[in-house]
């Protein structure tokens, strides 16, 4: 119970943490470099404490590969972009809504009555998280409404992206690697996908330029 909560609340925190990166002008990434980065580092030191390799055979670099942009790079693409508009608490809510939706379709769960009234008190959630907004009356408030509906949906690609990493892996298994090896080759993955795309895109940033942390506390 206390590993479940802990892993809540540290899912919780990324919503927050990657809005206020967001709105500090960061782009998508330049944001997703570092966190490949920071991650492949961490569970590197990790694997080398344990005195294990990474596994670089085929089906193992199909894995990471596979992990990586359906469960980071496409996902995040539309995550970071939405969490510009939308309240951290819709991002939190929409992800484990869509994995149990996809599990059912795949047939990896089983229906059962009490996850679908947790679905729908999601859904709820959701609504009442953005009823705010569509509150008002006038022509203001339906180009309210439509915006937001707008990037809930974007938001609900991120999701369904996530959803089906999930149910892949669940599906289909890691070929053999651990957690830690998985993780750590698909973080490797994508820092070698999204270093050349930050630079690219003019979305690349260094964590030790003095105006990083300038941008972020503004």
């Amino acid at each position: 119970m206390a590993v479940l909560l802990v892993l809540g609340l540290a899912w919780g925190l990324t919503m927050p943490l990657a809005k206020i990166a967001v709105e500090a002008g960061y782009g998508h990434f330049g944001i997703m470099v570092w966190q490949a980065v920071i991650g492949a580092a961490l569970l590197g030191a990790i694997l080398v404490m344990r005195g294990v390799g990474l596994p670089l055979g085929w089906p193992d670099i199909r894995v990471y590969v596979v992990i990586s942009l359906i469960g980071a790079i496409l996902p995040n693409l539309s995550y970071f972009e939405a969490a510009r508009h939308l309240p951290a608490g819709v991002m939190s809510v929409l992800v484990p809504m869509f994995a149990f939706a996809i599990a059912l379709a795949l047939r990896l769960e089983r229906f059962a009555a009490l996850r679908l009234v947790g679905l729908g008190a999601g859904l709820t959630g959701i609504l009442l998280l953005i009823w705010p907004d569509a509150a008002a009356t006038g022509p203001a408030a339906a180009h309210d409404i439509w915006h937001t509906a707008y990037w809930v949906t974007i938001a609900t690609l991120a999701s369904v992206r996530y959803g089906i990493e999930g149910n892949y892996v669940a599906k289909f298994g890691t070929a053999g690697l651990d957690l830690v090896q998985a993780l750590c080759g698909t973080f490797i993955i994508s820092a070698c996908l999204t270093v050349p795309l930050a630079v690219a895109t003019g979305s690349w940033v260094s964590p030790l330029s003095p105006g990083a942390w300038r941008r972020v506390q503004s």
